[in-house]
């Protein structure tokens, strides 16, 4: 027993011990040999590109406001840069900066040479009445001497620029002397653009953008890149007559020595320069070719296609007139206009099979009279002076045969109103009158009102019919006209005068027109 009692003892006093220790402080057993780690904040991964992710956004009249948390804590010293630009020594960065996305870096040291780094994007948003940019790339990519436009709201305040030189690659301490100003004298702004002329000597890189109004206030419009390569920004969808001009815009338009589209070598101009390329189209058959192109140092020609950048893609060779924009309701009588490309190759124009008198005619439009047709629906077509048919662009793509709708006799509407009789009953777009008291005299029996629409593709359904004025009464032999949305999107409603339809419209206060999903772009009364 007593040597029980006695191990007990000792186990008691053991435990005490430990006891005793764990309240002593923990001692750091960390030193400056250790690596350094940044504990916090923890910035997003990288996208499936490889590219950076916004870590945070702010308004930019808040404060940026970022903490680090290091180890070893008691050896580690940090740095703060922003777009390569060292902004801070402080575990604690805090700072106000204009609109725009920045590259954000921490470094991390220690005294034994030992660092590690963080690098993310931080977006700083405009507030209201800013001037603002947008975010064009094609815009964005500029050369030495040349022009800068910048689309975006409230430009017209701007009366001052500053470029200021960023390499996110150099971190540097001093960037007072990269920065440069375009005076008010070479900016030209209006509410939805600025542009502004570059330096002759600007160093090829990235510069951010910065627009100062009248009062010397500051704001960001993100950057720019002044680059040394050739980049056609436009002109490839503008183009596609064969043997003709073609015109080219973009920057460092000067350097191209040669472009090759499908197997044809065009190596001299009619016009070149910074900015632009006009050449002299192959005489090919109509399709589809390569094109790429080559400059003085024996680079590739660079085409800015959907928002990126390819050293060659396609064009469209097209000898036959296209008709972009035409009216699909015409009037009797009246001058009509085509536009659309090529269209001084077009030698004649037919509405239902009968030829009508061109009487203006350019490359890009021409005008003809509309033939003196009972209202109605007729045909339409047109031939190329090589016997090519005209191709007509409608909301079903090009066709060689379109419709439009003619009108004729006395018109008692012409607009584009919207009807829905789902509306409330003050909402004016509920109905059209179309015959009031006053027209009264003019009805007479066998006489027709044509009622020519449009369908509005964002509803759910489209009804055509009317009633009386006074008390939406139905008038027999004018039921409801549905489209389909698979069917021709404009039409005409018809109705022809009765003796008791005219009595009917005449007790009942006029005729209005009603329905849903549609406009009213014309009413005519004709025998």
């Amino acid at each position: 027993m007593k040597k029980i009692y006695w191990i007990l003892l000792a186990l008691i006093g053991a435990g005490m011990s430990f006891t005793a220790c764990n309240e002593e402080e923990p001692f750091s057993t960390a030193t400056a040999d250790d690596e350094p780690r940044i504990i916090a904040p923890t910035f997003p991964e990288l996208d499936n590109n490889g590219n950076m992710k916004t870590f945070m956004e702010l308004d930019r009249d808040k404060l940026l406001s970022i903490t680090v948390t290091t180890t070893p804590a008691d050896y580690t010293s940090v740095v703060w840069y922003l777009d390569g630009i060292e902004v801070g020594t402080e575990k604690t960065l805090e700072m106000n900066l204009n609109t725009g996305i920045y590259n954000l870096k921490v470094v991390v040291s220690t005294p034994s040479g030992k660092s590690t780094s963080r690098e993310t994007l931080i977006k700083i948003k405009p507030l209201g009445e800013d001037p603002q940019s947008e975010e064009k790339v094609s815009e964005r990519l500029v050369s030495a001497g040349g022009y800068a436009t910048i689309s975006g709201t409230n430009l017209d305040k701007v009366k001052k620029i500053t470029l200021q030189r960023i390499n996110v690659a150099e971190s540097k301490s001093d960037s007072e002397s990269f920065v440069i100003e375009i005076p008010e004298s070479d900016i030209t702004s209006s509410s939805t653009s600025v542009s502004f002329s570059l330096p002759g000597n600007i160093a090829a890189g990235t510069y951010r953008v910065t627009l100062i109004d009248a009062e010397g206030n500051e704001f960001g419009a993100n950057t720019i890149e002044v680059t040394q390569m050739t980049l056609v920004k436009s002109g490839l969808d503008d183009n596609r007559k064969p043997g003709s001009s073609w015109t080219y815009t973009g920057i460092n338009m000067d350097q191209i020595v040669s472009l090759i589209i499908g197997d044809f070598v065009i190596d001299s101009f009619e016009k070149q320069n910074s900015s632009s390329l006009t050449f002299t189209s192959p005489s090919v058959s109509d399709g589809e070719y390569t094109i790429s192109g080559k400059t003085k140092s024996g680079e590739n020609v660079k085409f800015y296609v959907g928002e990126t950048m390819v050293e060659s893609t396609m064009v469209t060779i097209d000898g036959a007139a296209n008709v972009i924009s035409f009216a699909k309701l015409l009037r009797s009588g009246n001058d009509c206009k085509f536009e659309g490309k090529n269209i001084s190759l077009i030698k004649s124009i037919f509405i239902n099979n009968n030829e009508v008198s061109i009487n203006s005619q350019t490359d890009e439009s021409l005008t003809f009279t509309c033939p003196p047709l009972t209202g109605g629906k007729y045909s339409m077509h047109a031939l190329c002076q090589d016997g090519r048919k005209v191709k007509f662009k409608t909301d079903n793509g090009f066709v060689e045969e379109t419709s439009v709708l003619i009108s004729s006799g006395t018109e008692l509407f012409d607009g584009h109103y919207y009807l829905s009789w789902s509306l409330p009953d003050d909402n004016p777009n509920k109905t059209l009158k179309i015959i009031e008291e006053s027209n009264f005299g003019i009805l007479q029996t066998n006489y027709k009102i044509k009622i020519y629409f449009s369908i509005n593709l964002a509803d759910e359904y489209h009804q055509v019919t009317v009633r009386t004025a006074a008390e939406w009464k139905e008038i027999p032999g004018c039921g409801v006209l549905e489209i389909k949305k698979n069917e021709p999107h404009e039409g005409i409603y018809e109705m022809t005068l009765t003796d008791d339809m005219i009595n009917q419209i005449k007790t009942e206060s006029g005729l209005i027109v009603v329905g849903h999903g549609y406009y009213v772009d014309r009413v005519t009364y004709e025998q």
